[in-house]
């Protein structure tokens, strides 16, 4: 998403959380899926894709990403502070 690419990803777990509708989903284990995702990525609305991918991107961020753990982190301390529930 970063570099402006169309991604296509599968659709489990966390990944369709995770992307948004930034990329293509499909089903791993559907070669058929696989194949109408692709093609859907690389469709008739390139840019649009790649704008999706980049603004999603910036989501993602080394920074944000340990100032979301800490805020766990910090979470979890606290919880551990105030003892059982």
């Amino acid at each position: 998403m970063e570099c402006g690419h169309p991604l296509v990803t599968c659709d489990l777990r966390a990944m369709p959380e995770t992307v948004g509708d930034a990329t293509t989903p499909c089903d791993p284990n559907d070669p058929a899926s696989i194949a109408m995702a692709v093609l859907e990525a690389v469709g008739p609305h390139p840019a649009w894709v790649r704008e999706q991918g980049l603004r999603r991107a910036t989501l993602f961020t080394g920074a944000g990403t340990a100032a979301a753990m800490l805020d766990v982190y910090r979470e979890v301390g606290e919880r551990r502070r105030a003892g059982p529930r």
